[in-house]
């Protein structure tokens, strides 16, 4: 699965009630040595007028993406992520109640997992019903699984994902 539609948002408001719940913490990464592995070459900011005919059939609006490269990637660097967060907060895996991990691709998600010992049971996941909604992907399974129950207040939560250039990240919510 490569694409999906979707749209996502999530509002953040101050808490001051010292319940421990919000925002905790949130760690973004990058390494442009990769940005041709994963990326499209126009739009740029470089040319005027930004569309042009030739670009649609020289094939540069289109994604470009080495596979192998992306998969290995994102397989490594989520997890690192994940661990990077938890060291910052002073937290481990087991005190991890729910990760949700962009959802690219189930057999990164599944290696995500894996790599962290998180059990299957523990993964938010989605793309079987929308495919790769790209920014969204991680808004609309926070939304559904708040939703349906499985996310509580009080339950940790942790966010991580990995996209073009290459940039990665991952994010702590106390619910």
């Amino acid at each position: 699965v490569l694409f999906g539609d979707g749209a996502g948002a999530v509002i953040l408001e101050a808490n001051d009630s010292g319940d421990g719940r919000g925002l905790l913490s949130c760690h973004l990464f990058s390494d442009g040595r990769f940005v041709s592995e994963l990326w499209m070459e126009k739009p740029s900011s470089k040319d005027n007028p930004t569309f042009r005919p030739e670009f649609f059939a020289q094939g540069k609006f289109y994604p470009r993406m080495n596979g192998r490269t992306v998969f290995k990637n994102a397989c490594e660097k989520m997890p690192q992520s994940v661990l990077h967060g938890l060291k910052h907060l002073g937290l481990t895996v087991d005190d991890i109640d729910y990760l949700i991990p962009h959802q690219a691709n189930d057999r990164i998600s599944q290696m995500v997992a894996r790599g962290l010992k998180i059990p299957e049971e523990k993964v938010i996941r989605n793309i079987s019903r929308y495919g790769n909604t790209t920014a969204a992907s991680i808004p609309i399974a926070l939304s559904e699984a708040v939703k349906d129950g499985r996310i509580k207040p009080g339950m940790l939560v942790a966010l991580t994902a990995f996209g073009a250039g290459f940039t990665w990240g991952s994010a702590f919510i106390r619910w």
